[in-house]
């Protein structure tokens, strides 16, 4: 890992390259759980449209059978 940083063995400091090991680990981590965060909003989105489109499905039946009620009491 050091030649990727472009860091020479030996000049460095073991904490400095305990720190950028665990930087490297952070981001790591925050790019994986990224995608996981898109996957998680768009979910989310489609559960807030099939609420909605459950809500209206709800109301619709709720006025037919109102209407139905009606039309019973006026035959």
């Amino acid at each position: 890992m050091l030649e990727a940083r472009g860091t020479p063995p030996g000049s460095t400091p073991p904490a400095v390259i305990a720190a950028a090991d665990d930087y490297e680990s952070l981001v790591d981590l925050l790019l994986r759980s990224a995608a996981g965060e898109v996957r998680v909003a768009r979910l989310a989105d489609a559960v807030a449209t099939t609420s909605r489109q459950l809500r209206v499905l709800r109301e619709e039946h709720v006025r037919l059978k109102h209407l139905q009620s009606r039309a019973r009491e006026n035959s």
